[in-house]
């Protein structure tokens, strides 16, 4: 990395590459390779197109001004990030111009589409006084020029959401000040070489992987392919990489496919899976048929990578092996640590590269960001050699697969299909790997079969779905549901039955 000593940010590291090695690919999207050179030129392109359409900022606003992107392809949002950047702004990118984050985003200098995609605004769409179009052909041959040094502020970061401890999306701010140092961590993460080919299924700039994994191909001149759901089997098995993460979701689709799509072993590749509790039995065909370099990652867009266990066994999915220089702790209510084998919060200790806040909740950044610790919001606990197993979730939020739902809505769906006084839903993953779905209900009676077989079709994602009736809920000094002990009742029940 010759000459990068002084460069801290992704159009540092792209410029540098563009002329050291510009034939090089720093992007494939859906097969078609994108250069360092042409991703340099095509940048300075569309900045300074962009530069000469914006209005005039208001500096008296108190943050940062914001370009909001909702741009489709992953390689045209990748350029016109890097590009709204290089002016000074920070960047929101978003899967639609109606997302409900809009609404609430303050300071933005600008709403940015493709040309092709503007009849999709409607009307009231907010900040739609703030559009601009970027014509396809800006991205065309004839703008391959002398590379022009692109003059980026500083200052300018990019907004990553996380819904993980909140349930709602909220925005999380990798300034331009830690780029540096976040790409260093992700390369060593993923052991990413000069050499890597990374492979990032549906990642969009606005996730945490999808956009500090290609900060750090950047840094190092790597290549990562970028591609989206309806192409993930074919390249999976086509195209050439060494590294790729997935979801739980992508592994189903793996083995799920495998009659019609014979597995293709890629004995060197590393495969990183995160983002919920996975079955060891899909993992396991995995290790037989693809590759044996499987890893379970734990993590939080607020602060990275928490945990890389390298998977076996079923244990390994289950007991989390934490990172060097990573400090996990588990703590009962009042932040006191609690004995191992016990039950209590996970927090993680902050670092000077990962979140302080949330950029548009003060209630919940209060919630979730105290002490100089970050608590994602989950149950775990500690074992005497120090892997920790994460049991569930502590705020009101429903972990399944790789999404999240604010458990309000699904519990009055429940309440609704069962016509029982009040009703509870937890996640967790079972001794056996199997991802549950336990439902409490308050009711007078059990409910009937057929509403029975309702609730479990809300929730055909999952290995299996747990209903039970009690004619009361434990409840708080309060009066209000203990759902703490309801969990662990419902837990206790489970272990008994299975036992």
């Amino acid at each position: 990395m010759n000459g990068l000593c002084c460069m801290s940010t992704a159009l540092d590291w792209i410029n540098h590459w563009a002329k050291k090695k510009p034939a090089k690919a720093a992007l494939i999207y859906r097969g078609a390779p994108i250069s360092y050179s042409y991703l340099a030129h095509v940048v300075e392109t569309v900045r300074r197109f962009l530069e000469a359409r914006l209005p005039v900022l208001d500096p008296g606003s108190g943050e940062r001004p914001t370009a909001v992107l909702a741009i489709s392809s992953l390689a045209d949002a990748w350029v016109v990030t890097l590009a709204a950047r290089a002016l000074g702004m920070d960047t929101l990118s978003l899967p639609r111009p109606d997302h409900p984050l809009v609404e609430s985003v303050k300071s933005v200098a600008c709403l940015i589409v493709m040309e092709g995609e503007k009849v999709r605004l409607a009307p009231d769409t907010a900040h739609a006084d703030k559009l601009i179009a970027i014509p396809a052909s800006i991205f065309g041959a004839q703008h391959l020029l002398t590379i022009k040094k692109v003059e980026a502020d500083l200052q300018g970061g990019n907004f990553l959401l996380s819904s993980g401890a909140t349930g709602m999306p909220k925005r999380v701010l990798l300034s331009a000040q830690v780029e540096n140092e976040v790409a260093d961590i992700y390369a060593k993460h993923a052991l990413l070489t000069a050499s890597s080919r990374a492979y990032l299924v549906d990642y969009t700039l606005a996730a945490s992987g999808g956009y500090m994994y290609g900060i750090a191909c950047f840094k190092l001149g790597a290549t990562f392919i970028i591609d989206g759901k309806i192409d993930f089997l074919k390249t999976f098995y086509e195209a050439d990489f060494d590294y790729v993460t997935l979801r739980p979701s992508h592994i189903d689709t793996l083995h799920a496919s495998a009659t019609l799509q014979p597995p293709v072993a890629k004995p060197r590749m590393r495969l990183h899976i995160g983002g919920g509790f996975m079955n060891f039995g899909k993992i396991e065909w995995v290790l037989k048929n693809i590759t044996s370099n499987v890893f379970q990652i734990y993590s939080a867009t607020e602060n990275g990578a928490l945990t890389k266990t390298k998977v076996t066994n079923a244990e390994d999915l289950l007991w989390h092996s934490v990172h060097p220089h990573r400090r996990i702790e588990i703590v009962d209510e009042a932040g006191n640590s609690v004995p191992d084998g016990t039950e209590g919060i996970l927090r993680v200790r902050q670092e000077s590269y990962t979140a302080k806040r949330y950029h548009d909740d003060p209630v919940a950044t209060a919630a979730h960001f105290r002490d100089g610790y970050f608590y994602p919001g989950d149950l775990a606990m500690r074992r005497a050699d120090g892997r920790v197993r994460v049991l569930g979730r502590v705020a009101d939020v429903l972990f399944i697969k790789s999404d999240r739902f604010p458990v309000g809505p699904v519990e009055a769906e429940i309440q609704q299909i069962a016509g029982c006084l009040d009703a509870c839903v937890f996640a967790r993953q079972n001794a056996l790997t199997q991802t549950e779905i336990l439902i409490a209900l308050e009711a007078d009676a059990a409910p009937a079969p057929e509403r029975v077989q309702k609730l479990k079709a809300m929730f055909t994602t999952v290995d299996a779905v747990h209903v039970s009736a009690y004619t009361a809920f434990p409840k708080t000094t309060g009066g209000k549901t203990d759902r703490a002990a309801l969990r662990e009742r419902l837990i206790a029940e489970r272990e008994t039955e299975t036992s």
